[in-house]
Order: structure tokens, then sequence, then C-alpha cells
């Protein structure tokens, strides 16, 4: 299946305009701080990754990282620079990733970045949406696809003030349909 990256783009900030086709993959979230500076947040860096992904051209060394959020450069990149000042939510998420990953290395923004490559993402911004006053749901499309790499989904839904964020499952576009987006810079 083509993707529009137009319509990836407008769902990123707008939210959807019509129902998705078939059912999505969700990531369930619960931030430790407010939901809507987490949707704020979550959706500036995954917005940042998917659009280099339809501008850049990743055959060289090193990808154009101006347009990530400064505070997500640093978290990723600059963590143990003295002087660093972070929100407790940011720090607290990077904290529980590293605990429930242990074994993973650390992330850079290029690394990071490179997981956007058109070529290797096998997935598609769909939505973020509300479901009580402690969750959300990160909604991807995978175009059917029962296993995606997304590790840096998870990487970015944890510094971005996760505490929790679940394996991927699939919902029903019914269920979708029946919550609010939110984050969305309209």
């Amino acid at each position: 299946m083509m993707f529009n990256q137009m319509d990836e783009i407008q769902r990123l900030m707008e939210g959807p305009t019509e129902p998705p086709r078939f059912s999505l993959a969700v990531l369930e979230l619960k931030p430790f701080g407010d939901l809507s500076l987490y949707a704020k947040r979550l959706r500036d860096v995954i917005f940042a990754g998917v659009e280099l992904s339809y501008r850049e051209d990743f055959n060289k060394e090193e990808l154009d990282s101006s347009n990530v959020p400064h505070w997500f450069r640093v978290v990723t990149d600059q963590y143990h620079e003295h002087g660093v000042d972070l929100a407790d939510d940011i720090k607290k998420g990077r904290n529980r990733y590293y605990e429930i990953y242990y074994d993973e290395d650390d992330w850079d923004v290029q690394e990071w970045l490179f997981c956007f490559d058109p070529e290797c993402r096998n997935w598609k911004w769909w939505d973020l949406t509300i479901v009580d006053d402690q969750t959300l749901f990160l909604w991807i499309d995978t175009s059917g696809e029962p296993v995606i790499a997304c590790q840096e989904l998870r990487w970015a839904a944890f510094v971005s003030g996760a505490e929790v964020a679940h394996d991927l499952v699939f919902q029903s576009k019914e269920i979708w349909s029946q919550q609010s987006s939110i984050g969305i810079k309209r």
C-alpha cells in the first residue's frame, strides 16, 4: 500500500480527516504528567522524524536534525552533560525506558532519525487519542503487518514522559472513532 506523505503529516498536525481503511496497531501509553503536554511533545518529536523521511536523502552519513525538538536532542544525545535542565517527566520516562529495555544501547539522534528511512520504516502515524484521564492510545498504520520494528516509537514515547508504553496490539477502527485526538496543532 502506498502512503500519501501529506496525509501522514496532516494527521500529525491536525488529526485524521477520515476513518482508517483497516484496523490499526495501538501503543497504549500512560504518561507521568499532564496528558496534553505529553501529547504535544510526542507529536512534535514524531513530526520531526516523519517530515524528515519525506524530504531527506537517507544515503548520506548524517541527517539534518535541526527540526528535532531541543529537549529530545538533549535527552537523547547529551543527557549526561552537567547543567542540562530537563522536565522531571522526561527524565523519568528516559529512566523507565532503560529499566524495561536494560540491554539496549544508548540512542543518539542520528540513529533515531535513520529509523525514519522510508525504505525501512513500515509504519505510518495515524493518531494520538485520549482514552481516560491517565491513558492515551498512539495509533499507527502498519498496512496489516502483524509484527513491525518500532523501537524508535517506544523511545520517543518514553522520553516524551511515559511511565508505560505497552506492546503494540491491533484495535478496530470503531474503537478509534469513539476517541478524541489530543495534542493536535489546530
